[in-house]
């Protein structure tokens, strides 16, 4: 809750006493008291679903970062600089020519292993290179201090595989999501096509797109499941996940995760 009182002003960092609002009581609205007078008088942005003071601190990060990467673009550096690294790296990003020209060739190879499956084991070497890279394919892994012993670090086996937020919007059958899912479905279509195949193949593929991952939200906890931690903790050895799991061999798994 400290955080959320945390202000981010161009040469300090305090904290504002009068985001707190100190006619509510502390013992029975804790947050109230912290936050209330903040709450009241910030409006949340209409390019937002939610805002918070973290939220001010993040995009003045965003806007420092963006200023130190346009410098170390604009300009030469030693080579092998990480100076020169960070400049190219971003000087690359931004030249949307070269990218246009570049065409598929920098993600040929990933293409090529999604092309190269041939069963499930094929399945999960593919899932384990797009976990290796950071996306959640099928499901995702991470690291993160134990939940009930701090002192040591534990690895995360979670839900994933979506490519919208969470499971409602592929079951919640309100109009809202409905026009969510036929907004995705044209978004898949149009990736499909940008990559060469024509309108008729890119819909049907879009929609076995849209197949598996209903599935795979059928078979996700709610975001008011995933509130509680007590269920998320579930530690298993390889043997034990191997027999929950027979189809997915957990030692092979991380060997390929390295």
């Amino acid at each position: 809750l400290a955080l959320l009182v945390l202000i981010s002003c161009e040469k300090h960092h305090r904290i504002d006493l009068s985001n707190m609002d100190r006619t509510a009581d502390p013992t029975q609205d804790f947050y109230r008291f912290v936050n209330g007078n903040w709450l009241d008088k910030t409006p949340i942005p209409e390019s937002e679903s939610s805002w918070r003071l973290t939220s001010e601190l993040r995009d003045r990060n965003k806007k420092i970062l963006h200023e130190l990467l346009t410098e170390l673009a604009a300009s030469d550096h030693p080579q092998g600089s990480n100076a020169q690294k960070v400049g190219d790296f971003y000087r690359t990003g931004m030249d949307s020519t070269q990218i246009e020209q570049a065409g598929l060739k920098p993600i040929q190879p990933y293409l090529d292993e999604i092309d190269a499956i041939r069963n499930f084991d094929d399945v999960l070497k593919v899932a384990a290179t797009h976990q290796r890279m950071g996306a959640g394919s099928l499901f995702g892994i991470f690291t993160e201090a134990d939940f009930k012993d701090s002192n040591i670090n534990t690895v995360y086996a979670f839900q994933g595989g979506l490519g919208m937020p969470n499971r409602d919007y592929y079951l919640d059958e309100s109009k809202r999501f409905q026009n969510y899912r036929s907004e995705y479905l044209k978004h898949l279509s149009k990736l499909f096509q940008l990559l060469g195949e024509d309108s008729t193949t890119a819909g049907a593929a879009a929609n076995s797109i849209m197949s598996i991952e209903t599935r795979l939200a059928e078979a996700s906890w709610t975001p008011v499941q995933l509130r509680d931690l007590q269920a998320w903790y579930n530690p298993r050895t390889f043997e034990e996940a191997k027999k929950e799991t027979p189809d997915i061999d957990w030692q092979k798994h991380f060997e390929l995760l390295g």
